[in-house]
């Protein structure tokens, strides 16, 4: 656990009063690190960049099992868990970064006071997390530099949530050292109960602490692009739409999220870094409603024509259909000749 028992106590009055204190505490300021690269990586012409949200990152024998992870050079990350039960209690992004041989950043969102969802409460009911802390990672086959944890402007309480956490979330920003230059990496995760003008905020803190130098650059997370702030009657009247664009889930994003307004005026792009795919589905109670709502953006960098893809969260070979996590996960290239 970050806290003792007494600052714990101390941190809990502080966010009955004010959830934007209490985000943004020393402890959850913390950006852990690891290398477990045997070597520096050869040049090369391409850069495999691979953009999931993990969802908690549980059964990591299985997510090392996908061709994609194997292949990365960048792994841009969401929803990693540290030291939480629902996840084996361990730091996900360094076990990951152990059995893949690269180097790795965590950088928390949130203090985990429960043991997550009812249904992980339930999965884990004799267990207690060791540490209990949930964020964005970056894993990747260079050292990474000058790292930065960006907190976003709270937009949900989540302390008053039945799933109690104290935080907020963030953007972790790194650079890479890669044969023809130096690149900025972010891991970005916007929140999911606000809506479009809300997340549009978001990523203006997030664009405003990015250098301009290097031009090069890539940001990539789960951006919630859902077009709405969630509610069970805007769920069914997006479900409805949504059934009617199946097929253009770029375009339905675009033209409801703000954000890509402040995205383009900051001289990012998203065209050919992105598949024309939807990246998540609604868990469980309706399979037909599917969004596109993790995403790359880029600056100043070539990506390889027709290199975007979306990878399923299912392992290689695996005999079951389980998936490791509701997003599926955005792959591309960056051309580095």
């Amino acid at each position: 656990m970050p806290f003792s028992a007494a600052r714990l106590e101390e941190i809990l009055r502080v966010a009955e009063r004010s959830p934007d204190e209490a985000a943004n505490v020393a402890e959850l300021t913390v950006i852990k690190t690891g290398s477990f690269a045997n070597k520096a990586p050869e040049p090369r012409e391409v850069v495999h960049v691979v953009v999931w949200n993990m969802e908690r990152g549980r059964a990591l024998d299985e997510w090392v099992g996908i061709d994609a992870i194997r292949r990365a050079d960048l792994l841009i990350l969401c929803e990693v868990d540290d030291g939480m039960a629902r996840s084996g209690n361990v730091n996900v992004p360094e076990e990951l970064a152990k059995r893949l041989g690269m180097h790795y950043a965590f950088a928390p969102n949130f203090f985990e006071l429960t043991r997550g969802t009812r249904r992980e409460r339930r999965a884990t009911r004799a267990l207690q997390n060791r540490v209990g802390l949930h964020g964005n990672a970056i894993l990747s086959r260079w050292p990474l530099a000058e790292l930065r944890r960006v907190p976003l402007p709270v937009k949900f309480d989540w302390f008053k949530d039945y799933e109690r956490r104290i935080g907020t979330r963030v953007g972790l920003v790194a650079n890479v050292e890669l044969a023809n230059g130096p690149m900025t990496v972010v891991s970005l995760h916007l929140e999911a109960f606000a809506t479009p003008k809300e997340r549009a905020e978001q990523m203006r803190a997030l664009l405003r602490a990015i250098p301009d130098r290097p031009e090069r650059a890539i940001i990539g997370g789960d951006f919630n692009t859902l077009g709405i702030r969630p509610t069970w009657l805007a769920g069914l009247k997006r479900c409805a739409r949504q059934l009617r664009m199946k097929k253009r889930p770029i375009e339905s994003s675009v033209g409801d999220e703000p954000l890509f307004d402040e995205v383009r005026r900051s001289g990012f792009s998203w065209d050919r870094a992105n598949a024309n795919v939807a990246t998540w589905r609604f868990p469980r109670l309706v399979s037909a409603f599917e969004a596109k709502l993790d995403w790359a953006f880029v600056r100043g960098i070539e990506i390889v024509p027709a290199s975007a893809s979306v990878v399923p969260a299912i392992a290689n070979g695996s005999r079951s259909s389980k998936r490791l996590s509701d997003h599926d996960g955005l792959c591309l290239t960056i051309a580095c000749a």
